[in-house]
């Protein structure tokens, strides 16, 4: 049977989730895996492009948002990934925080903290309160409302 050799080269620290026939694989950056193929397999890449995570980091500066804090970087994966995968919306705490863990080697329970930390102190900037006013009753939403938001503004913008 042929093999194939694939390699995470992304140098954005991410992996790269992709299929060859039925199988699933996770590669982590810096990694190269053998798969076998048989004639007619294909091969799916499911990344989270570069486009998605440049428009979340202008989103959340737009916000007020400081990249000094970890929950910057958590939201701009966060929100990336709800691009790609809205279903991931639905239950932050079973799926979109631990795939964000994942790729920042972290417990769940450190993302939402992380992410529910970087809101409450963007909230507090004069840029987060002008955007919010009419989404949000109270001055720090919590995190699926303000995720959701951020989903919503970034499909209107194209992605």
């Amino acid at each position: 049977m042929p093999k194939i050799f694939i390699e995470n080269q992304l140098n954005n620290g991410y992996e790269i989730e992709f299929c060859v026939g039925p199988k699933e694989y996770a590669l982590p950056v810096g990694r190269t895996v053998e798969v076998e193929v048989e004639d007619g397999d294909c091969i799916y890449f499911d990344t989270v492009t570069m486009d998605t995570l440049k428009l979340a980091t202008e989103l959340l500066l737009s916000f007020g948002f400081d990249p000094v804090y970890s929950g910057f970087a958590h939201l701009q994966q966060a929100i990336a990934q709800a691009v790609e995968k809205p279903e991931l919306l639905n239950n932050l705490s079973k799926d979109l925080y631990p795939a964000v863990a994942q790729l920042h080697d972290l417990s769940p329970a450190n993302v939402e903290r992380d992410i529910r930390f970087a809101i409450k102190k963007a909230a507090q900037t004069e840029a987060f309160q002008n955007k919010t006013r009419e989404y949000f009753r109270s001055d720090t939403p919590p995190n699926k409302r303000f995720l959701a938001l951020m989903y919503e503004l970034a499909k209107i913008s194209g992605c």
